[in-house]
């Protein structure tokens, strides 16, 4: 994963057999669609919270639905579900859950409770979405 389309990483051979699995960054629709067009199975939109933050991924899911995106910079362990509910596929949370005073410390007992509630926050998001997917489209699904 990295803040920026690299094209040496893009250009290699493992990447573009499915080998390696790369994470380009890219900031404008210009460039998650060019990262995306160059063979990136999922794009790292960034620095997300100073673009607009969920409602930036909402809106780049409008035209690239078909695009997974991580959502990186400056995202709390409260907005995880947001970002979720709003179309990222995942999100970055290194700030969030490697508090630097924990850190400090070595209180891996705090680190690990910041991301079990992190898991937490994401888990209840899509259940309520495949709750909703279920309720409204199950019966047009098991037509066939």
């Amino acid at each position: 994963m990295s803040p920026a389309i690299v094209k040496d990483v893009i250009d290699m051979d493992g990447f573009q057999n499915g080998e390696v699995l790369y994470i380009p960054g890219a900031m404008t629709p210009t460039e998650i669609l060019s990262a995306h067009d160059s063979g990136a199975k999922i794009v790292k939109v960034y620095p997300v919270s100073v673009l607009g933050g969920v409602q930036y991924i909402s809106a780049l899911k409008k035209p690239f639905p078909h695009i997974s995106m991580v959502a990186s910079q400056g995202i709390t362990i409260d907005s995880v579900g947001e970002y979720i509910a709003n179309g990222a596929s995942s999100v970055v949370l290194s700030d969030a859950i490697f508090d630097k005073e924990a850190m400090a410390q070595n209180n891996f007992i705090v680190i690990r409770q910041l991301a079990h509630f992190a898991t937490l926050q994401a888990s209840q998001v899509l259940e309520m979405l495949d709750f909703i997917f279920n309720y409204y489209f199950y019966d047009y699904f098991h037509i066939f």
